[in-house]
C-alpha cells in the first residue's frame, strides 16, 4: 500500500516546498514526487513548458491499462509529427469511484516554444481517444498552464493542479498487477 500524506504542503529535497490539493483522502507521496520530477525535467530542457490536463472515460471496465499505453504511443507519434517535439512529459492516474468502468486523469507536459495553441493538442488527444472507442475526452476547469523556467508561482499552480491526480481516493480498485498511475521517465538535462 502506498504511503499517503494528508499534509497540504510537500517538501521535496532540492526541488522546493509546494502546496497540494490533498483533499480529505490525502496524497500518494511517491506519485507526487514523480510528478514534480517530470515537471522539473521538462523545465531543464525547455524555458517554457505547456501543461494540459484532461479526463479520459471509457465505455467499459478493463483489468489492465493497455488502452493508456496505446493512447500514449499514438499521442506521442502524432505530436512529434505535427509539432516536431523531441520529448513529452506526462502523468496519468487510473480511478474508479462508484461506476464500474475506470476513468483516467491525464496531464501532458510539452515544449512551450513549439506548442502555440494548447487547445489544438487537446483536439488531437480527443480525436485519438475517440478513434480508440473511448466514450469521452473532456477538459476539467482550468486545464491549460504555461510555466517559464524560474517562475515558481506558475510552477506551484501546476503542481497544485497535478496533485489532484495523486489523490488517494478512488485508487486501488484494480487487479494487483495493474498500476494506479504512470509518469514519463524523463531525466533532467545534464548541464
Amino acid at each position: 500500500m502506498p504511503y499517503v500524506s494528508k499534509s497540504l504542503i510537500m517538501s521535496v529535497e532540492q526541488r522546493g516546498t509546494w502546496y497540494l490539493n490533498a483533499l480529505p483522502s490525502g496524497i500518494q507521496t511517491v506519485m507526487m514526487r514523480k510528478i514534480i520530477e517530470q515537471i522539473d525535467a521538462m523545465l531543464s530542457y525547455h524555458s517554457k513548458v505547456i501543461a494540459i490536463r484532461w479526463d479520459l472515460h471509457q465505455p467499459s471496465y478493463t483489468p489492465n491499462n493497455q488502452r493508456m499505453s496505446v493512447f500514449l504511443r499514438r499521442l506521442k507519434k502524432r505530436l512529434q509529427t505535427v509539432y516536431r517535439i523531441k520529448r513529452l512529459g506526462y502523468v496519468w492516474a487510473r480511478e474508479s469511484a462508484t461506476q464500474v468502468n475506470q476513468h483516467y486523469h491525464f496531464m501532458v507536459l510539452l515544449d512551450g516554444q513549439k506548442i502555440k495553441h494548447s487547445n489544438s493538442v487537446f483536439h488531437i488527444a480527443r480525436e485519438i481517444w475517440a478513434d480508440m472507442g473511448g466514450s469521452s475526452c473532456s477538459l476539467p476547469e482550468n486545464p491549460f498552464y504555461k510555466i517559464y523556467r524560474g517562475d515558481d508561482l506558475a510552477k506551484s499552480e501546476v503542481i497544485y493542479r497535478a496533485s489532484y491526480l495523486a489523490k488517494s481516493a478512488s485508487k486501488g480498485k484494480r487487479p494487483a498487477q495493474t498500476k494506479d498511475y504512470s509518469t514519463s521517465r524523463l531525466l533532467p538535462k545534464q548541464h
